[in-house]
C-alpha cells in the first residue's frame, strides 16, 4: 500500500496578512481594492445579488461568480489590511457557514441535478486563505470543510455525482474539466486533521476525483504530451480541454497528483507541460494565447485575462512545490507584463483580450478570435463574458502574498518574487523575524534587505535566470566602502546568506540585459530583466458608459461611480514599423522617492529603449487586427530612433517587430516624447 503522506512544499506559504507590500505593488493592490476589486461587492449584480447571498442574479448555473470574488477578496483583505475589505469577506463567510445545509452541502443549491462541485473550490481556496489569515476562524472552517467532504465523498462514490455531468444535470463539462481543484484544499485539510477517519476519507475523496478525471475523459497528464498537444489554434467543435482558463489550471493537475502518489516522473513531465504551451501558445508578455481557447502564435489572437490570473497562480504553485526557477520567472513575466495590460491604470475598467499586437481597442467589425466578440479589445466593466471582471483581482494578492516563503522549520527563508514587500514571522517563544526588501524591481535592479531577527537563518534570494551572471552583492552597507562581490548561485538558481542574530543589512544588483527574443516569421521581442518592451502607438481615448457584456446597452451600475466606464482607444499615429536589434540603447530617468503611482500610466514607468526602426510598406491588416509581421520587411524613408517602453503601459503597441537591417542611428540622446514617425 503507498504511503497516504502528502510530498511537501519546497517553500511553504506563510498565512496572508505575514507579507505586506510595499512601493509600487502596495499602489498597484490599493489600486485594485480602490476600484473593481474591492467595490463589486457594492454594486455588481453577479456580486452583490448572487444567490449566494440571498439574490437570483447568476450568469451562469455554474452559479460560479461570488465564489470568484470570494476567492481574491480574502487575500486582498489581509495583504492589504484593510478593515471594509475584511468586513466583505466575513459577511459572506459568515452568510455561507450560516447557510450550509444540513447533508453539508455549500452554496445555493437545493437540487441533486445543480450541485455542481466546481464553485466550491474557490469558495473552498478563499476558506483556507481565511482560516490561514485569521486563525479566529479556523475551527468552524476545518468544521464546515470536513462536513462538505463527508458530502462530497458519498456523492462521488455515486458515479462521480457532481463532476461528470448526468442526464438533467444543470453544470456542464467545466465541473470535470476542473475536477482536480478539489484537492487544491483537500491537500491543505488532510494536514490540519488528527483523527484518522477523516484523514483516510480526505484522501479517498481526492482519489474519486482524479479516477474521475479518468473516466470523465479529463486526466491532463494524457493531454500534455507531444503527441495529443494541440499545437496549432483550436478548430470549431473543440472540447473544454482546450480552453485557456482549464489549459492555465491544468498546469497544477500533475503537481498536485504528484504530492500524493509520490511518481518522480511527473515532475518531468510538469515542467515539459509548461513548456509545450508556451512554445506553442505562448505570447510575448508571459500570458498563453487563448480567445478563449488555445489560439496558436499569431500576434493578432488575444490572451484572456482570466488566463493569465490563473496562470500566474499555476506558476507560483509550481515554483514553491519544486522550486525550479523557470517558474517563478514566468510568473514574474505574466505578472509585470499582461497582468496589468489588461487593466486601465486605475483598475476601474478591464479587458477580456490583451494581443501582442494591439493597434486599437475598439469594438471590431471582423475580428479574428475564435469565441469572443468583437469588444474584447475594450475596456470597460463587461467587455464579453463576466469571468474575467470577477476573477481579474485574484492574481496581484496571491502573487504579492508569495513574495516571501520559507522551509517549515523557518529555518530557510527565501524571496521568492523580488517585489518591494516586508514580512513579519512570528517565532514561538522568541521575537518574530523581521525582513524589508526596498527596491522599484522590475524598474530598477537594486533590492536592499533590512533583516532583524534573534535567531539565526539561511536566507534565500531568487536570482532570475536572466541575471544569473553578473548579479553582485554589497554587505558593507553601514560603512563608505563599497564592496561588489559577484554572487554564486546554486542549483536552484538561489543565493544563500547565512543570518546571524541581530541586524543585517545588504544589497543585490541583479545583472539586467537587452534581450532579443525570436518569434514566428523572423519577428522578434524586446525585454530588460522581467519587463517586455513595446512601442506605443500614439492614441486617443474614447469614453463611454459600461454597456451589457451581450446586450449592449448601457448598465445601471454606471450610476454607482463616474469612474465605471468603457474606453475605446484609437490610434493617431502609425505602427507599420520595423526594427535593427542590433542598434539598442537603454534609459533610466532618476527616481527620488517613489515611482510615480499609477505605475503603468502611459510615460510614468522611468525606463525605456530606444532601438534604429524604419516604417515599412508591407505590413498588412488581417480583419480588423495587424497581420503577422513580414518575413521581409519593405523600408520606406530615412531610419529614425524607436523608443520602446514596458510593455503594459502602452495601451496600443507593437511588441513583435519585424527585423531590418538599418545604416546607423543616433539614440542616446532619444530619452524622451514618444517614438518618432517620419
Amino acid at each position: 500500500m503507498r504511503s497516504r503522506t502528502l510530498v511537501p512544499f519546497t517553500f511553504e506559504l506563510l498565512p496572508p496578512g505575514s507579507v505586506q507590500p510595499r512601493g509600487w505593488i502596495r499602489d498597484q493592490l490599493k489600486l485594485c481594492a480602490a476600484g473593481l476589486g474591492g467595490n463589486l461587492y457594492n454594486f455588481h449584480r453577479f456580486v452583490k445579488d448572487t444567490s449566494w447571498l440571498g439574490g437570483d442574479v447568476e450568469y451562469s448555473p455554474l452559479r460560479e461568480s461570488a465564489p470568484y470574488w470570494y476567492n481574491y477578496i480574502v487575500p486582498l483583505a489581509y495583504v492589504l489590511d484593510d478593515d471594509e475589505l475584511k468586513e466583505q469577506a466575513n459577511a459572506f463567510l459568515d452568510r455561507t457557514l450560516k447557510n450550509q445545509h444540513a447533508d453539508g452541502w455549500i452554496g445555493p443549491e437545493h437540487t441533486k441535478h445543480s450541485r455542481g462541485i466546481w464553485a466550491r473550490c474557490l469558495v473552498m481556496m478563499g476558506m483556507v486563505n481565511h482560516a490561514l489569515a485569521d486563525p479566529s476562524q479556523y475551527d468552524r472552517i476545518v468544521d464546515s470543510l470536513l462536513r462538505f467532504t463527508r458530502l462530497v465523498h458519498s456523492m462521488l462514490k455515486d458515479n462521480f455525482q457532481g463532476l461528470i455531468p448526468h442526464p438533467g444535470d444543470e453544470f456542464d463539462e467545466f465541473c470535470i474539466t476542473r475536477a482536480h481543484e478539489l484537492s487544491t484544499s483537500l491537500q491543505w485539510l488532510y494536514e490540519q486533521v488528527s483523527n484518522k477517519r477523516d484523514k483516510e476519507l480526505i484522501w479517498e475523496t481526492m482519489d474519486l476525483a482524479w479516477e474521475a478525471t479518468r473516466v470523465g475523459d479529463r486526466d491532463w497528464s494524457k493531454f500534455f504530451i507531444e503527441e495529443q498537444f494541440p499545437k496549432k489554434p483550436a478548430a470549431p467543435g473543440s472540447t473544454l480541454i482546450k480552453h485557456v482558463v482549464n489549459v492555465s489550471e491544468a498546469l497544477r493537475y500533475m503537481p498536485q497528483l504528484y504530492r500524493m502518489n509520490h511518481d518522480h516522473e511527473l515532475i518531468t513531465k510538469t515542467r515539459q507541460s509548461v513548456d509545450m504551451v508556451f512554445k506553442y501558445h505562448g505570447t510575448t508578455f508571459g500570458a498563453l494565447s487563448g480567445d478563449e481557447f488555445l489560439a496558436g502564435l499569431h500576434p493578432k489572437r488575444g490572451a484572456e485575462l482570466c488566463g493569465t490570473a490563473e496562470l500566474i497562480f499555476s506558476l507560483s504553485y509550481m515554483y514553491r512545490l519544486f522550486g525550479d526557477n523557470s517558474y517563478a520567472d514566468r510568473a514574474e513575466l505574466a505578472t509585470f507584463n499582461g497582468l496589468p495590460a489588461g487593466m486601465t491604470p486605475d483598475w476601474w475598467a478591464h479587458n477580456y483580450l490583451t494581443q501582442s499586437n494591439e493597434t486599437w481597442a475598439r469594438n471590431l467589425d471582423n475580428w479574428p478570435f475564435y469565441n469572443c466578440g468583437g469588444r474584447a479589445l475594450v475596456y470597460g466593466l463587461e467587455v464579453n463574458y463576466p469571468c474575467c471582471l470577477v476573477n481579474h483581482s485574484q492574481a496581484m494578492p496571491k502573487f504579492a502574498m508569495n513574495a516571501f516563503v520559507a522551509s517549515s522549520d523557518l529555518r530557510s527563508i527565501s524571496h521568492q518574487f523580488l517585489v518591494p514587500a516586508e514580512v513579519t514571522i512570528p517565532v514561538k517563544g522568541d521575537k518574530p523575524i523581521h525582513i524589508v526588501s526596498e527596491t522599484h524591481y522590475p524598474f530598477d535592479e537594486k533590492i536592499t534587505y533590512k533583516i532583524e531577527t534573534s535567531r539565526p537563518f539561511n536566507f534565500y534570494i531568487r536570482v532570475p535566470e536572466w541575471a544569473t551572471k553578473g548579479t553582485t552583492v554589497n554587505r558593507s552597507l553601514d560603512t563608505d566602502e563599497v564592496k561588489e562581490e559577484t554572487v554564486e548561485v546554486d542549483a536552484s538558481s538561489l543565493y544563500k546568506i547565512a543570518i546571524a542574530p541581530g541586524k543585517t543589512a545588504f544589497r543585490i544588483t541583479l545583472n539586467a540585459e537587452v534581450r532579443v527574443v525570436p518569434r514566428p516569421n523572423n519577428a522578434v521581442a524586446i525585454y530588460r530583466g522581467a519587463l517586455l518592451y513595446a512601442m506605443e502607438i500614439p492614441h486617443k481615448a474614447k469614453v463611454g458608459p459600461p454597456t451589457h457584456f451581450a446586450e449592449w446597452k448601457p448598465l445601471p451600475d454606471a450610476n454607482y461611480s463616474s469612474k465605471l466606464r468603457d474606453v475605446e482607444y484609437i490610434p493617431a499615429g502609425d505602427w507599420q514599423v520595423a526594427i535593427d536589434p542590433s542598434q539598442m540603447h537603454f534609459h533610466r530617468s532618476e527616481v527620488k522617492g517613489d515611482l510615480p503611482n499609477p505605475i503603468f500610466e502611459s510615460g510614468a514607468p522611468p525606463v525605456s529603449i530606444t532601438v534604429a526602426g524604419t516604417k515599412i510598406s508591407n505590413w498588412k491588416l488581417e480583419g480588423d487586427c495587424a497581420g503577422l509581421p513580414p518575413a521581409d520587411p519593405s523600408a520606406t524613408g530615412k531610419p529614425f530612433a524607436v523608443k520602446l517602453v514596458p510593455f503594459a503601459s502602452a495601451k496600443l503597441h507593437i511588441s513583435e517587430f519585424p527585423v531590418v537591417n538599418l545604416r546607423k542611428v543616433e539614440l542616446e540622446s532619444q530619452r524622451s516624447g514618444h517614438c518618432i514617425l517620419m
